[in-house]
């Protein structure tokens, strides 16, 4: 069985850092919850459950940049039905996929999370819509992570699910952009 790490590695480009579970101790209630609402939606079977919570199991290491989650999982596991699978749990979920690799995070935005909170919640700060913030999250049904979210942002947040490879690409956007640099960072 491949660590997350390893079902990653295809989602993006190498010199990508992306997301997967950091310091894992194995699936949260959360990522139980989606799983559980993937199987109810008939979008997974009992065996790729078992697959996926396996994966999620396997320590990732303090080395590791981020969450693993189940998305990242699912994409390694079974791309080919990515697609589908998003847009069904999205209804479900009622929670709009979002096309964030059609954004460009905005600073104003992505200021308002730690970047270790992005990397380790599965969570992208990547728009302002006047005093409301747009997220991107990894786990629709993360009702916690919301919570948290909104309580660190400070404002009012619209969440959206993003694709693990969109997210990828958007935390990786974050942690290069010369923005995202302390002030004083070339003195």
């Amino acid at each position: 069985m491949r660590s997350c790490a390893e079902m990653r590695a295809g989602l993006s480009r190498p010199d990508d850092r992306g997301a997967c579970r950091m310091g894992n101790k194995g699936p949260c209630l959360a990522d139980v919850a989606f799983l559980d609402k993937l199987i109810e939606e008939n979008l997974i079977t009992r065996c790729r459950y078992d697959e996926i919570i396996k994966v999620l199991s396997q320590p990732q290491g303090e080395s590791a940049p981020g969450p693993c989650s189940v998305l990242h999982v699912l994409a390694g596991l079974d791309p080919s039905r990515m697609g589908e699978i998003a847009i069904a749990i999205s209804k479900a979920c009622r929670t709009p996929l979002t096309p964030l690799a059609s954004f460009s995070p905005q600073p104003e935005a992505w200021r308002l999370l730690p970047e270790s909170f992005m990397t380790r919640r599965g969570a992208v700060a990547f728009a302002l819509m006047d005093r409301t913030v747009l997220v991107a999250v990894l786990n629709p049904l993360d009702a916690d992570l919301r919570h948290q979210v909104s309580g660190a942002a400070k404002r009012d947040c619209q969440f959206f699910m993003a694709m693990p490879e969109d997210y990828d690409a958007a935390l990786n956007f974050i942690r290069v952009s010369p923005l995202n640099q302390p002030a004083d960072a070339g003195e």
